[in-house]
């Protein structure tokens, strides 16, 4: 997840096209729907974050869930 031209949105640097991007577009209240010019599994879900401390933590993406990644 980056900030890209004032978007968020997915990448994946480990990828066959690490070029290709899914975008978070806001729907208010804190929720976002994906959005890929590509299409997808989880293209037109709705994600939520959870954040600790002013950092996210969690980001769910329907029923499922991604944890940060240690930096």
């Amino acid at each position: 997840m980056v900030e890209l031209n004032r978007r968020l949105v997915m990448i994946d640097p480990t990828g066959s096209n690490p070029e290709t991007q899914t975008r978070l577009v806001p729907l208010g209240n804190g929720l976002f729907r994906l959005e890929a010019l590509s299409g997808g599994s989880p293209v037109g879900e709705v994600v939520r974050f959870v954040e600790q401390d002013g950092k996210v933590m969690r980001m769910y993406t329907g029923d499922s869930y991604t944890e940060r990644v240690a930096q």
